[in-house]
């Protein structure tokens, strides 16, 4: 919801209504982030265990599941920020930093898996790592200014039918799902250095 709510303040060059919508979603997805964090934390090794996870798969999937628990608020905010300079209409500077991302975590895979020899608890640090420079990189370009359009001032963060309605409101189911194949995109590398292990085992 975020993209399309923001696309449409800016083609009725409502600059205000722009940047609220923005702070909404950024907001958004710290609360999202945050709490999707804490609930794997809380729950994380009760899910591992309906899944069918026992013994020592069990306790490798938590050693796995906690550190891409801890990297959720920062997969989140970079699909949000991605969200915003899509809505700009910069796609080029999303797919660039995803890459980036991506890249980065499938170089650091095998050096922290077999080089430091640190298994799925490797695996899943090099996705950590990846997604931690994903929304820095986002953020940098948002609120530099290199995106054009959003400028950071907390004033114009307000509840609006513009903003809040669309972006809090009905599309937010939406907009969760949408970000779902770039989370699964995203620990992709992570999952495949698991798989390695357990090939190489």
């Amino acid at each position: 919801g975020v993209t399309a709510v923001l696309a449409r303040v800016i083609g009725a060059e409502d600059k205000t209504s722009a940047d609220n919508t923005a702070e909404h979603a950024i907001a958004m997805g710290i609360f999202l982030g945050s709490g999707l964090s804490l609930a794997g934390f809380i729950i994380g090794p009760q899910l591992l265990s309906l899944a069918g996870a026992e013994g020592e798969v069990h306790s490798l999937a938590w050693a796995y599941f906690r550190i891409i628990c801890a990297s959720l608020p920062f997969l989140v905010m970079a699909s949000f920020f991605r969200g915003i300079l899509t809505g700009e209409g910069d796609t080029m500077r999303p797919m660039q930093i995803m890459g980036v991302g991506m890249i980065l975590n499938i170089i650091l895979d095998p050096i922290m898996i077999f080089g430091l020899n640190m298994g799925v608890v490797g695996a899943a640090t090099a996705t950590l790592i990846s997604q931690l420079a994903m929304p820095q990189a986002a953020c940098s370009t948002v609120y530099s200014g290199a995106s054009g359009t959003y400028t950071n001032s907390a004033t114009n963060f307000a509840r609006t039918s513009i903003a809040s309605d669309n972006v809090f409101g009905d599309n937010t189911a939406t907009q969760v799902a949408q970000q779902t194949p770039t989370l699964s995109g995203s620990v992709s590398a992570g999952y495949t250095g698991s798989a390695v292990i357990g090939i190489a085992r």
